[in-house]
């Protein structure tokens, strides 16, 4: 399998501390970077799911038009985690705050 270029440009990004990718079907890991276990990427799916699903509930309950969620961050003190999905993978990255 030929590497996968968006994992790789997410190495890149400063302060990385890990990243991943997983399926966006069931949230299994499909390749990730040195400390990144598989419950992570199922429960990073579950966090993009539900963020969508609460997007569009406020939406339709003030009547605006649902866009799609393209990014979810999570903070903690020293680190955040943020999310995104392209085609039907999703990509997470672990960095530290600055």
């Amino acid at each position: 399998m030929a590497p996968d270029s968006n994992l790789e440009s997410l190495e890149g990004l400063a302060d990385h501390i890990a990243s991943f990718t997983a399926s966006c079907d069931d949230g299994k890991l499909i390749d990730s970077t040195p400390g990144i276990k598989p419950q992570h990427a199922s429960i990073s799916r579950k966090i993009f799911e539900n963020a969508t699903l609460l997007v569009a509930k406020l939406k339709e309950k003030v009547g605006e038009d649902s866009e799609p969620v393209v990014k979810v961050t999570v903070s903690y003190p020293e680190y955040n985690y943020a999310f995104t999905v392209s085609g039907d993978k999703l990509y997470g990255v672990k960095r530290a705050n600055s």
